[in-house]
């Protein structure tokens, strides 16, 4: 996602509010997050990031770090093909199922 590309790139993030992404960018310290059916929520939030640099320049380090870390291809594609193994393994055990019952 855009997240991850932030994270790269070694930018802070202001983010809506979805509970996925609040906790990602909370347990990363890498960013704030807004409600965006609230104007003022989000004016306060991009002020809070624009007037304290520590904290921009604390989110960009983190997320350059958490990018390097965790969130990038090399560290995901285990996972993802771990994944579709066992995708292709459910789906060669339910097709064997559907043979046996016909």
């Amino acid at each position: 996602t855009k997240l991850f590309e932030y994270m790269a790139a070694g930018l802070p993030i202001l983010a809506t509010n979805i509970p996925d992404w609040q906790e990602l960018l909370e347990s990363t310290q890498t960013g704030l997050t807004a409600n965006v059916l609230d104007i003022d929520d989000v004016v306060n939030k991009a002020e809070q990031l624009i007037a304290h640099h520590e904290l921009r320049d604390l989110f960009a380090k983190n997320g350059r770090q958490a990018f390097e870390t965790t969130y990038n291809w090399t560290t995901e594609e285990t996972k993802l093909i771990d994944l579709y193994k066992n995708l292709n393994k459910e789906s060669r055990r339910y097709a064997s199922d559907e043979n046996i019952n016909e």
